[in-house]
């Protein structure tokens, strides 16, 4: 059986979600246009993926865009038989807007060149791969992980390999609890077998969903020096658009400098993540554990948290099964059969009429 990296995390998360959504369960999807949030954050990897390629930054964000826009278009229409509502075309149009300016923002910032620092240089990019489970298919049957990561590149000067992984964010993350990622330790483990080589850990290159602000014009003519939450460069150019002289803004010029020149700034955040060799077999470890428990007909019941399940893409279907209502009205009306492997890039696996995988590339594509 093959199992997806998020899958696995739907798995440790809550079993019922996972029963609902896995391509190994009922594989449900919820009908209409996706959460915002995910199409910001899967267009801003494409942006960076076509331009890691050699795409011109530019052009990459109106091909991304609109290859995004037109595949949400289609599933949805395809689903539900009738076109996006103006409402929800509006909130995609909106949407663009935002990820029109991460994207000139971030390579305006990081440069085209180098975006990943110039002591690094990448080796490959978007990397698929599907690995057998260790100490699996004995009396069940083999499993497989199968998971894409945006990247790996080589520390110029140990020869070091990290995995790179872009993620847009509203809340900068802790770094300690990045070191305790299952989803980046993952990755790790699979780089480090694809590469048959130590993998250190993963550059997390963080990026914060918001555009800087630009200084509002006081009564009096000038600029405001408040330290708002923007850059020196967009001060700067507002400066020039002002026809004002940098003479007057050198103190205010010079904290934004500062502050820029930080890692882990006010809109982008860096982290070298080692991974060690004893968490990378903890790992492998956890995941055996965690394949076997999936395939041997697990219990299936919830886990509400605590702060509630506001990120759950199932949360109607569970009330209803929850609160004993209609739960086939549910399923009927709000959800559909998914493409059973949607977590993977079509482009990097071959289906035969059953339905299974025949093939998954593994390396660079």
């Amino acid at each position: 059986m093959i199992i997806t990296v998020s899958e696995r995390q739907f798995f440790l998360r809550c079993r019922r979600m996972w029963d609902i959504i896995s391509h190994n369960r009922q594989n449900l999807s919820p009908i209409g246009a996706p959460k915002i949030e995910l199409y910001i954050g899967g267009a801003f990897h494409g942006i960076l993926d076509e331009q890691a390629k050699g795409v011109d930054h530019l052009e990459a964000v109106d091909q991304v865009i609109a290859h995004e826009i037109g595949g949400i278009k289609e599933r949805y229409r395809s689903a539900v038989g009738v076109d996006l509502s103006d409402s929800e075309v509006t909130i995609m149009t909106e949407s663009e807007d935002l990820i029109r300016g991460l994207a000139g923002h971030y390579f305006a910032f990081y440069g085209t060149e180098h975006p990943l620092g110039e002591e690094y240089q990448y080796i490959g990019k978007e990397m698929s791969f599907q690995l057998p489970i260790p100490n699996t298919g004995v009396s069940e049957e083999i499993g497989y992980l199968a998971g894409t990561f945006d990247g790996l590149a080589i520390h110029i000067a140990t020869d070091g390999l990290w995995v790179v992984e872009h993620k847009t964010y509203k809340m900068k993350p802790k770094y300690e609890f990045l070191q305790t990622n299952d989803q980046m330790t993952a990755y790790v483990w699979a780089a480090q077998i694809l590469m048959g080589v130590p993998v250190q850990g993963v550059l997390y290159d963080g990026v914060r969903k918001k555009l800087p602000e630009v200084p509002v014009l006081l009564k009096n003519g000038t600029l405001s020096k408040q330290f708002i939450s923007t850059t020196a460069a967009v001060y700067r150019g507002e400066i020039a658009r002002r026809g004002f002289s940098e003479t007057s803004y050198q103190d205010i010029l010079g904290r934004l400098q500062e502050r820029d020149s930080q890692d882990q700034n006010e809109f982008f955040t860096r982290w070298r993540v080692r991974v060690s060799p004893r968490a990378i077999e903890d790992f492998e470890r956890n995941l055996t554990n965690s394949y076997l428990d999936m395939v041997s007909s697990p219990n299936i019941y919830p886990t509400f948290r605590w702060e509630g399940c506001w990120d759950c893409g199932v949360r109607n279907m569970c009330t209803a099964i929850h609160f004993g209502e209609d739960v086939d009205f549910v399923r009927t009306n709000s959800f559909r059969r998914a493409d059973p492997y949607r977590t993977l890039r079509s482009d990097r696996y071959t289906v035969d009429e059953s339905g299974e995988i025949i093939s998954l590339p593994v390396g660079v594509r």
